[in-house]
């Protein structure tokens, strides 16, 4: 079968009988496509295609290969293109569960030709980013606007909560649902948790807090937070207030973080 792919770097290739062929040249008045294959210092094969139903057609094939193919090579290519397509499809899940949904469709010799996890992560990553049109990430938590789409919810309904300023060095985003507001405010207990590894690099913190339902904790409300000080625990506790969390007596429970105290 042949048919068209787009490995590495947007460009596209022909493939056919497991052998991968590099665009050459065009003739756009005949509607013909040369290619090259992609072994081209050890191999001179060349083909000319057509386009019918958006698939390749072959009308001229030049030598022969003098080299084998290698189909578990091949796949593990075409499993990080399906990856990488998927990633910008469903911008909801995370580069690894789409990897690891991925991987139990391979076979184990096929695996064994792809990159380590992180490393394949981190290319999905920049492939979404670059194709999704997401704006790029930015160097510093000021000097950017959070508006439309970015404060809510595939739903519609508004995820960010709280935004400090802008232009404020010590800014403080705070993100949670309706629901969550609802589902929080009965709970006379709650536990805070403060996590610097899991965090944009622009903010010092993620600080959520829990609730505990049947002894399982929920995550409920998210801040990102510029540093460990009172004056800003302070801050976001004050705009908790202000979307009435307080409706209850709470007892707080955190780590050991002394200026949460």
């Amino acid at each position: 079968m042949t048919n068209f792919i787009v490995l590495t770097k947007n460009k596209r290739k022909v493939v056919e009988s497991n052998y991968i062929y590099d665009f050459h040249s065009n003739n756009t008045k005949l509607g013909k496509e040369y290619w090259k294959c992609e072994k081209r210092k050890l191999c001179s094969v060349r083909i000319h295609t057509v386009t019918e139903n958006n698939e390749p057609k072959i009308i001229y094939f030049a030598s022969e290969h003098l080299h084998p193919t290698d189909v578990d090579w091949l796949n593990a290519r075409k499993a990080v293109a399906e990856i990488k397509h998927e990633a910008v499809e469903n911008i909801a899940a995370s580069s690894r569960s789409i990897i690891a949904a991925k991987f139990t469709q391979l076979t184990k010799n096929t695996c064994s030709q792809l990159s380590r996890l992180p490393v394949l992560s981190r290319i999905i990553q920049r492939y979404r980013q670059k194709n999704s049109g997401f704006p790029a990430n930015p160097g510093a938590r000021t000097g950017f606007e959070i508006s439309g789409e970015y404060y809510k919810l595939d739903n519609g309904e508004q995820f960010l909560r709280y935004d400090s300023s802008i232009e404020n060095q010590q800014r403080i985003l705070v993100f949670a649902s309706e629901n969550s507001l609802q589902d929080i405010a009965p709970y006379r207990q709650r536990a805070c948790n403060g996590m610097c590894k899991t965090v944009p690099e622009q903010w010092f913190q993620l600080f959520s807090i829990y609730v505990q339902v049947k002894g399982s904790s929920f995550p409920m409300v998210f801040a990102l937070l510029p540093n460990k000080t009172k004056q800003i625990y302070e801050l976001h506790f004050e705009q908790l207030k202000l979307m009435q969390l307080n409706t209850y007596p709470l007892d707080h429970m955190a780590d050991s973080e002394v200026a949460i105290h």
